[in-house]
């Protein structure tokens, strides 16, 4: 319930604030991102987050036009994701915490963890992840893919954990507000892998490998 707050406001703010920035471009290649305004003498005076406030004669200047946060960024991100896992036989919600960097425009890669429950059995999740960007842009298609272990959370002595991975295909919504870029995205996926546990039959201890097979779809809430 908060994260759908915390979404819906940003989402809202976003719009309010996100359109009053403009991207200013000068003939010496730079590009300035903030509020512009036409002074009476001709000139180009432009504020920029935090308060700082530059001027620009015309000659300068190529053009100014309205500024639309980009998902595609070099950097660092956070992300914090929610959803449900589910199968022909259960289903269940699963939290994801995630932080990465973006390595170009296209590529990004990250290291997460989370809780999640699986044959209704709680395991932490511990993974590293891959995307893709197909388009550029501030609303845009993606795809994923991730590998790593669930750590089991109880019942140490017969859920021993296992391998788990995941592919599937999302997109991402950019805004900002007050300067500060964030994203919304949706994914729908397919998550796989095996978990050991031991198990007694009479006197007799033997192991299970229960297979995954399960569809993942999710809601998340990106910083940059």
């Amino acid at each position: 319930m908060r994260l759908l707050i915390i979404v819906c406001l940003s989402l809202m703010f976003g719009t309010v604030y996100g359109q009053s920035s403009s991207l200013l471009k000068l003939k010496n290649g730079s590009e300035i991102v903030g509020d512009v305004e036409e002074t009476a003498d001709g000139k180009y005076r432009v504020e920029i987050q935090g308060g700082s406030v530059f001027v620009y004669d015309k000659q300068e200047v190529i053009s100014v036009e309205e500024h639309r946060p980009k998902v595609s960024r070099l950097g660092f991100f956070s992300r914090l994701d929610g959803g449900v896992i589910g199968g022909a036989d259960d289903a269940s919600p699963s939290f994801h915490v995630v932080n990465g960097f973006g390595l170009t425009d296209r590529f990004q890669v990250g290291l997460g963890f989370g809780v999640e429950a699986i044959n209704w059995s709680a395991f932490i999740p511990v993974f590293a992840e891959g995307r893709f960007n197909i388009l550029k842009g501030g609303s845009i298609p993606f795809l994923y893919v991730t590998s790593g272990y669930e750590v089991p959370m109880t019942n140490f002595e017969w859920n021993k954990g296992g391998y788990v991975g995941g592919v599937g295909a999302g997109f991402e919504h950019a805004f900002q507000v007050f300067g500060q870029p964030f994203g919304v995205s949706t994914t729908l996926g397919y998550k796989f892998g095996w978990i050991r546990q031991r198990d007694q039959w009479g006197w007799e201890d033997f192991w299970i490998i229960r297979q995954i097979n399960r569809f993942e779809l999710r809601f998340a809430f990106t910083i940059r």
